[in-house]
């Protein structure tokens, strides 16, 4: 006869076991996010505010008591409309959720951060409220669009960035001012420039506040228990986190970007990380469909900032745009309906095709695609340089989620370490390899 109780008693046990295990695995994660979250401030004896101010990287600003949000200024908050940059009150409307959200998990002040003008260039190139600069060396930019958020989460370990990004705009200012640049997928900004490309981003100086501010945000919060599940297996031996390389990079993506030498870096900083014995390193071909995509994704964003721009920006707020923005969105208005679907549906084939390139595994290239940090003097030359974002607009156009991980192997000539950008259909898988890496390198 069965012991039907015996046989329950060892089932319960066996669960109980499992379970501890788990908890035990978990625990492990959340010791290596601790240990990689120490991460500061630039060191300086001046507020916050008054490093913000000589930066231009705040439009307004109230020292963090606590912690505290840096707000991109296309957000508009409830006593004060965006201005996208351009001094103008542009948007008016309710909070976004996401700052509700974060609002009520601590974040009490709110500081409204500058950005490059209408979120169309990457370098942190403002000609109306001063070109927001480098927290490391004033002669360089933070980088944009969302530089100021950035430049501001880089100065204080308790400020996190609030930005969007719809080709590189929270990861490449992370890039240039060391800090963790996150993507997200499904959370729009309240008027996206780009509706097919833009997601909201975060940016913070230490992981530990990232993941904090993620628990928050309902798109993420489900993926933060599995990342730390996941680093704690991959410290046991247990489980290895899959990454891919692409094979011909040199070939596509380095080809096109505006130097060679990130891609250089980053075979640098990707050989540790391969041979750590936590990650899985493939290579796959991309088949040169970043140098394909290229055209119809700068129709498509090109079209949609037009509208989407025309909606907010009048008259005047047209007469403080460069000529150059003018011609830009002049050229994204002439582009047909006809025209547009048609890059459309050519984006989505692309997109698929890097979505089986890609699979679960995490795609993993440059962030930057210059040399180094930009001068002040080279911020309007490469504003609306296409080559600024070969590598970071990989992920917009697949929609994948896509982290920014400073690792300090080499220091860039204004002072910020490399960093390596990694893109993934899967946000804990991203998350879990950006707390290893960092781990690997502290």
């Amino acid at each position: 006869m069965v012991d039907g109780r015996g046989v329950l008693e060892r089932l319960v046990s066996g669960i109980e076991a499992s379970r501890r295990r788990l908890e035990e695995y978990m625990t492990r994660g959340r010791e290596v996010l601790e240990a990689t979250s120490g991460r500061q401030g630039v060191e300086s004896p001046e507020s916050v505010c008054s490093r913000a101010r000589s930066l231009n990287a705040a439009i307004t600003c109230s020292e963090p008591g606590g912690k505290a949000l840096a707000v991109k200024d296309i957000f508009p908050l409830s006593d004060a409309p965006a201005g996208f940059g351009t001094g103008r009150p542009l948007l008016s409307g309710q909070e976004h959720p996401v700052i509700s959200k974060l609002r009520r998990s601590g974040y009490a002040q709110v500081i409204r951060a500058n950005m490059d003008l209408l979120s169309l260039s990457t370098t942190g190139f403002n000609p109306v409220l001063g070109n927001v600069l480098n927290p490391y060396n004033e002669k360089y930019t933070a980088g944009g669009s969302s530089g100021g958020s950035a430049a501001l989460s880089r100065l204080h370990p308790r400020v996190l960035g609030l930005g969007s990004d719809a080709g590189g705009s929270i990861r490449i200012p992370a890039a240039y001012t060391g800090v963790y640049g996150l993507k997200l997928v499904e959370t729009k900004p309240p008027l996206p420039i780009s509706p097919s490309m833009e997601a909201i981003g975060l940016t913070s100086s230490s992981l530990g506040l990232l993941y904090d501010a993620l628990s928050s945000i309902e798109e993420a919060s489900p993926s933060i228990s599995p990342s730390l599940l996941l680093v704690g297996l991959a410290v046991e031996g247990l489980a290895e986190i899959p990454i891919t390389i692409p094979s011909d990079m040199e070939e596509t993506l380095c080809k096109d970007a505006l130097s060679g030498e990130p891609c250089e870096i980053f075979h640098r900083d990707i050989s540790r990380v391969a041979g750590s014995g936590y990650f899985s390193v493939s290579e796959a071909r991309l088949g040169g469909l970043a140098l394909q995509y290229e055209r119809p994704r700068a129709a498509v964003t090109l079209h949609e900032a037009a509208y989407s721009i025309k909606a907010i920006c009048r008259s005047e707020c047209m007469e403080r745009l460069p000529d150059e923005l003018r011609g830009i969105l002049k050229l994204g208005s002439s582009i047909s309906g006809e025209a547009y679907s048609l890059a459309k549906r050519t984006l989505e084939k692309y997109s698929l095709a890097i979505e089986a390139l890609v699979g679960s595994s995490i795609l993993a290239t440059p962030v930057i695609a210059t040399e180094g940090c930009i001068t002040e003097e080279n911020a309007a030359r490469y504003a609306y340089s296409r080559k600024m974002i070969v590598f970071t607009s990989i992920a917009n156009v697949a929609g994948l989620y896509s982290i920014t991980v400073p690792v300090g192997s080499k220091t860039l000539d204004c002072g910020a370490p490399s960093s390596i950008l990694l893109s993934s259909s899967r946000l804990e898988n991203i998350l879990a390899a950006a707390v290893l890496i960092s781990w690997l390198h502290q």
